[in-house]
């Protein structure tokens, strides 16, 4: 990899919430829209998502559901979607589908996939906020083997009107062989008016549970339950301890204030008079 290959993936793989196509009209503007830096600029997007561990929604053409992408559903050459029944291939450079072709349920599919995927969009729907223009919802389940269910949920808010995107990603697999889930919560914030503030954090998930759906989910739902309350907790002491300990507090002297014509007498009503 080049030098400005490793720059610009450098730059798309930190890219905000909902901002990677921003990112991506600065690069072109900084390093000159050649047909090379648009080449690297496509790899660096289609690498992030198929080497690594990250997702990205994505609307098929006249579909009612968003879709994702990631290396968990990547079949062949396209990728597939499990709920629509659908692969597809994808233009990077812009985040849209092509080349959509139907396809039936997958023949590795077990029966606790297709449990596992009833109590999922149960539990999305109860949960999750529904789409709307500018939250974004996308989950699928993905068969990796024969005893390797990975499961993924994408929130997401755009407004950048207002200054602010987000996404959560939970990300799982789980092996009915160990009975063992595995998995990530992640939270990407960007709120950007007036400053510049941007929330990153992480939990890994890792615990034992039945080969049943009902249990699988109700550990889903219990481990991010426990992580939203916990960063609320977290926000809670920060605005209400840290930042406080930030203000020069006031002298407390337990005297009442002359609201009435003695208030010349303060600091206060000096600086008042004077202004």
């Amino acid at each position: 990899m080049s030098e400005i290959d490793s720059i610009i993936a450098e730059f798309l793989n930190d890219a905000p919430a909902g901002e990677t196509r921003d990112v991506i009209n600065d690069l072109k503007l900084i390093l000159d829209q050649t047909p090379d830096i648009t080449k690297s600029i496509k790899r660096s997007l289609e690498s992030s998502l198929v080497d690594q561990d990250k997702f990205e929604i994505i609307s098929l053409p006249d579909a009612k559901k968003l879709s994702i992408i990631s290396k968990y559903n990547k079949k062949g050459t396209k990728f597939y979607d499990s709920r629509l029944k659908k692969l597809f291939n994808v233009q990077f450079l812009d985040n849209s589908a092509l080349d959509v072709e139907d396809e039936e349920d997958d023949e590795e599919s077990t029966a606790l996939f297709k449990s596992l995927a009833t109590s999922l969009e149960k539990y999305v729907s109860e949960h999750y906020p529904l789409n709307n223009s500018q939250k974004l919802l996308a989950f699928d389940l993905f068969q990796l083997s024969a005893t390797e269910i990975a499961i993924a949920l994408i929130n997401t808010k755009r407004n950048a009107s207002n200054f602010i995107n987000g996404t959560w990603v939970s990300a799982y697999k789980y092996n009915s062989e160990t009975g063992v889930l595995k998995g990530n919560i992640s939270i990407d914030v960007h709120y950007f008016e007036d400053g510049n503030v941007r929330l990153k954090t992480s939990k890994s998930v890792e615990s034992s549970v039945a080969a049943e759906a009902s249990e699988i989910i109700t550990l889903i739902k219990k481990e991010e339950e426990s992580y939203e309350l916990a960063l609320n907790k977290k926000f809670l002491k920060l605005n209400e301890v840290d930042f406080k300990s930030l203000r020069r507090p006031l002298p407390v002297t337990r005297a009442k204030v002359n609201w009435g014509k003695a208030i010349g007498n303060y600091r206060l009503g000096k600086d008042v008079n004077q202004a």
